[in-house]
C-alpha cells in the first residue's frame, strides 16, 4: 500500500505548485492532503532541490549535528596589514589565526558546527566564529585596527557569507576535505576588501 512522506518534509516547487515526495518503490497514487496541483518527484531527485534537507536512505539516520571544515582564502591582499577570524561577538571578541598581509593570499583553516533544526531544512550555521540571523549566517574577518594592529590607517571587517554552503556541500567534506572559498583580499580602493564580500565561485570542495 503507497504510503506517503510526512508533510513536514513537503518543499516548495512554485507558488502555486506544491511538491509531494513518493519513496521510490511507491506507485502514484490519487489521495492528496489538498486541492493545489501536486508534482510527483522520486527521491533520488531530491538532491535536485539545493541546499533542502537530505532524506536519509531506508535503514540509516541523518545526522542531526556535524562539524564542517571550512577554508577561507583572500586573494591578493594588500601589503602590511594583519588579518584574522573574528570569535565571539560584540566588544567581547578576538582575534584569532592573525596573518599579516605581503601581497599575497592569505588562508584561514576554521571548524564550525552544522545542524539540522530549521524548519526551512537549510543548514543553520553555530559556534562562537559564525555571526548573523539563522538565515544569514557568516564569518568575519577583522583587518587592521580591528584585528589588533592599532598603528594601521584601515579598520575593516569582512563578512564571508555562508548562505552558499548546502548539505550536499556538507556530506562531501571528510577528514581530507574541506569546503574552500576563494574571494578577492583587495577592494576598488586599493585598499583591503571589506564589508560582504561573495566567494568568487562559490564554496567548492578541495583537498586539505
Amino acid at each position: 500500500m503507497p504510503r506517503l512522506v510526512d508533510r513536514s518534509l513537503t518543499v516548495p516547487f512554485t507558488q502555486a505548485v506544491r511538491t509531494k515526495l513518493l519513496f521510490p518503490q511507491d506507485q502514484h497514487t490519487s489521495s492528496r492532503w489538498d486541492d493545489e496541483p501536486s508534482v510527483w518527484l522520486d527521491m533520488r531527485s531530491i538532491n535536485d532541490l539545493e541546499g533542502r534537507r537530505p532524506i536519509p536512505k531506508e535503514g540509516s539516520e541523518l545526522k542531526k549535528e556535524a562539524e564542517v571544515p571550512l577554508r577561507i582564502v583572500l586573494v591578493a591582499t594588500p601589503a602590511g596589514v594583519d588579518f584574522g577570524i573574528q570569535e565571539g561577538k560584540g566588544s567581547d571578541y578576538k582575534t584569532i589565526q592573525k596573518q599579516k598581509s605581503k601581497e599575497a593570499d592569505l588562508t584561514f583553516e576554521i571548524v564550525v558546527t552544522v545542524k539540522d533544526n530549521r524548519e526551512d531544512g537549510l543548514p543553520n550555521f553555530l559556534g562562537p566564529l559564525t555571526h548573523g540571523p539563522t538565515t544569514g549566517r557568516f564569518i568575519y574577518i577583522n583587518i587592521g585596527k580591528s584585528a589588533g594592529q592599532f598603528d594601521s590607517c584601515w579598520d575593516r571587517r569582512i563578512k564571508v557569507p555562508l548562505g552558499g554552503i548546502t548539505w550536499d556541500l556538507i556530506n562531501k567534506t571528510t577528514s581530507k576535505l574541506v569546503l574552500e572559498a576563494r574571494l578577492p583580499g583587495k577592494g576598488k580602493d586599493g585598499g583591503p576588501s571589506c564589508a560582504t564580500v561573495k566567494p568568487t565561485d562559490g564554496w567548492k570542495v578541495c583537498r586539505r
